[in-house]
Order: structure tokens, then C-alpha cells, then sequence
């Protein structure tokens, strides 16, 4: 939805031939980019309070306000490091329509989960806006889930090596700490992906997060089993409803921290659209047909696009050289789809 071998780490870098985003690949690079967005969801939802929307009303936040960083590559390689958290004078704040518009959430849903963010102090109202301040991202919480998306991040670049795709050009590991930068590309991507999906199919962003997560736990087997993977790399290569493993209601939501009660709300309006079906078990699978219908294979073959733009992007930031590819084949087989 929306090979070559790899590669082994060689001293301070990991050499390997340019990746590809071909549709040879972009139905493995797509399930790749999914599993990565999930994980990084949870991760975000863990952070604030245990609530998804909360979390992607302040990720939507967020990125207004570091608009100038990422029109600026000058100032955005000042603020790179970890422990360089841009200040508040540097953040642009943001209106409540602005932050609706761009997260494909309804305004009032928005402006609920504004006024709970700044009950926490977590959100500021300053001229011109709302800003989530240096003094909540320099927060215990925030700092924990810097390190967790960093983890999930760098394990997300590795399992893309052993299975063979990977950015374009060698991944530079002789860098200086460039973490921070590299999160905020993941936040751009993380947002991306949900709001094309979401403009595309005509759904809210809970319902495309759903979505993913369902078409993503149908078919996680397909990412551990490398070589049943790469049967079904190819853009036109769909796989069969027999090999989907159906997913509860419950489990989505347990996994999305979204209560039982929403998820079967948005559950039942995707399977009234057709994009999602009920097995006889009551669990939720998206069925072949529907990934064979023109939106799904555009959505496919987009969201791959944006997964291997973001995979470029992270070989040209560079990561320290503690993530080696080789280490992700053992792992593997461990991971859940978030």
C-alpha cells in the first residue's frame, strides 16, 4: 500500500552498490516504510499520554514550528546533534486550523487535544499561534522517545540492507551526531505518508494509520521470510488472500493505543468502503482484489517512492557506527509489525 545483496559494515562505514526504488521492489519497500511508520506511531503515542491523536496533533505541531530548520539546511546542520535542541525563538508558531489542515484531522478533534496538551504544559499559546517549547522537547519523556525512534530508526535502515534495499549510495558512518536531524527527516516522513494516503483515499488520518496497520500485520510474515519476501517484491506481485494472517480489532487497537471502541467505529467504515474485509474469525484482512484496484497500486508505488527518498536521505545525513547491517538478519525474525 501506500536486489542487490547487503551490505557488511567495513571500519567506520558500510560500503554498498545504490539502492533501488524500481517496481521490482516497491511492494517490499512499501511493507518496509509501513512497519517503520507504525513502530515510530507507538513510539510517539507512548510519549503523550498514551494517545495517538494527541501524539500526531503535537508531531503536526512540531513540524510548523521547525519550518525555518528545514528551509535552512545551514541552520538545520546547527541544530543536527541530539543534545541541540533549537530554541523557541526559532519556532514558528502555528494556528489550530493550520495544524488540522496539515495532519488530516478535523479541527475540532485538533483544537480538543491542543487544550489537553496545554492543560499538561506540554503546548504553548504564544502571538501568533502555539509552539510546543524547548523546555517539553527537553522533557524526560521526549528524550526517552528520542532514543527509541532513533533505535527503531537505525534497526529500520539495517533490515532495509539485509533485505537489499537501501538508500542510493554508500552509508556514511565517519559522521559527526547528526541524530536529531535524522528524526526530524523522520518526522517529515512519518507525516507525509499518512497525509497522502489520507488525501488520496478520502480518510481521516486515524483510518489510514488503521489501515496500514491491518494491511501490514496481514502480510508481516512476508518481511521476516526473506525469501517468501522477495516472491512478492514486485509492484504487481500481490499476495494472495491465504497468505494474509487476519488481525482483532483488539489487536490493532492494543498496538495503536486507540481504544477498542474507536478502532471498530473506523473498522466498520473501512470495511463499508470495501478496502477492508471480515474473515469468519472476525478478524480484518485487505484482500488481493482490492490491492489490484488503480488508487492501491498508486498509493503502493508512492509510498515506496517516499520510503526510498527517506532512505536517501538518511545515507546522505550519515549514522554512527554502531548500526551494522549484519546484526539486523539475527533480529529479525524477532520483530512484531510494530
Amino acid at each position: 500500500m501506500w536486489s542487490n545483496p547487503p551490505s557488511r559494515s567495513l571500519g567506520n562505514t558500510i560500503v554498498q552498490a545504490g539502492g533501488t526504488g524500481s517496481a521490482d521492489h516497491q511492494r517490499q519497500l512499501s511493507r518496509l516504510g509501513a512497519r517503520f511508520l507504525l513502530r515510530a506511531a507507538r513510539i510517539v503515542a507512548l510519549t503523550i499520554d498514551r494517545d495517538l491523536i494527541t501524539a500526531l496533533v503535537a508531531l503536526g505541531i512540531v513540524r510548523a514550528n521547525l519550518a525555518p530548520l528545514f528551509a535552512d539546511p545551514e541552520l538545520a546542520a546547527r541544530y543536527a546533534a541530539a543534545d541541540a535542541i533549537p530554541p523557541d525563538s526559532l519556532r514558528r508558531p502555528v494556528s489550530i486550523y493550520a495544524v488540522a489542515k496539515a495532519t488530516g484531522i478535523p479541527y475540532e478533534t485538533v483544537r480538543r487535544h491542543v487544550r489537553k496538551l496545554q492543560g499538561d504544559g506540554l503546548c504553548l499559546a504564544v502571538e501568533g499561534g502555539i509552539i510546543l517549547p524547548t523546555s517539553t522537547i527537553e522533557g524526560p519523556g521526549y528524550q526517552r522517545a528520542l532514543t527509541e525512534t532513533w533505535e527503531a530508526l537505525t534497526q529500520f535502515v539495517a533490515d532495509a540492507a539485509v533485505t537489499g534495499l537501501h538508500g542510493r549510495g554508500a552509508l556514511r558512518m565517519d559522521v559527526p551526531d547528526a541524530r536529531r536531524e535524522a528524526l526530524r527527516q523522520t518526522m517529515t516522513f512519518f507525516l507525509e505518508g499518512l497525509e497522502r494516503s489520507a488525501q488520496a483515499l478520502g480518510l481521516e488520518t486515524l483510518s489510514v494509520l488503521i489501515l496500514r496497520y491491518v494491511t501490514n500485520a496481514n502480510v508481516q510474515h512476508l518481511i521476516t521470510d526473506l525469501e517468501l519476501g522477495r516472491q512478492y517484491a514486485s509492484l504487481d506481485a500481490v499476495p494472495p488472500d491465504e497468505l494474509r494472517r487476519a488481525v482483532s480489532v483488539y489487536a490493532v487497537g492494543k498496538a495503536l493505543l486507540v481504544p477498542y471502541e474507536t478502532v471498530r467505529r473506523h473498522a466498520k467504515l473501512l470495511v463499508e468502503r470495501g478496502y477492508l474485509e471480515r474473515r469468519g474469525d472476525g478478524g480484518l484482512i485487505m484482500p488481493e482484489r482490492v490491492l489490484h484496484r488503480p488508487e492501491f497500486v498508486r498509493g503502493t508505488s508512492d509510498f515506496a517512492d517516499l520510503t526510498q527518498a527517506f532512505l536517501d536521505r538518511l545515507a546522505e545525513i550519515g549514522l554512527p557506527p554502531r548500526i551494522e547491517a549484519a546484526a539486523a538478519s539475527d533480529q529479525a525474525a524477532a520483530t512484531s509489525p510494530v
